[in-house]
């Protein structure tokens, strides 16, 4: 059985770095030593204890083939950003952002693609007059 430490004993910074001194990690330390752990992190000196830890690293589950994979299916950023979100936060975090979406359409293209006019070379700008959909006013409201 464990001996109880008096009352006060784990709001002394000290008492806490020490006894994380004895763990390799943190998962073992909040095992072994549940009280120390919350009043470092109440006292703010987790990150003081925990030092000396190992931190274990999460690997990704996306590849940069899965994430090539995955954005093909898409035509805009913002559409895959909505329907596949962690293929690309993945993306961002590994920075091949402009790689994997090279084949998809900016916005300026799509929406003019949507208003029928012709994409050039680049899929940026329309040949012609801009066109207004019928039913919209420039200035916002209803015809």
């Amino acid at each position: 059985m464990r001996s109880r430490k008096p009352n006060g004993y784990w709001s002394n910074r000290e008492n806490c770095v020490n006894n994380a001194s004895l763990f390799e990690s943190l998962s073992s330390w909040e095992q072994h030593s549940s009280a120390a752990v919350a009043s470092a992190r109440q006292h703010g000196w987790l990150d003081e204890c925990t030092r000396h830890m190992s931190k274990p690293k999460r690997e990704s589950k996306w590849s940069l083939q899965e994430i090539s994979r995955d954005a093909s299916r898409y035509h805009t950023i913002g559409e895959w950003r909505r329907m596949s979100n962690g293929s690309y936060k993945a993306t961002c975090k590994m920075g091949v952002l402009k790689d994997v979406s090279s084949h998809m359409l900016s916005f300026v293209a799509r929406e003019q693609q949507f208003l029928g006019g012709e994409l050039v070379a680049g899929g940026v700008g329309a040949t012609g007059p801009p066109q207004t959909p019928i039913g919209l006013r420039v200035g916002g409201g209803a015809i």
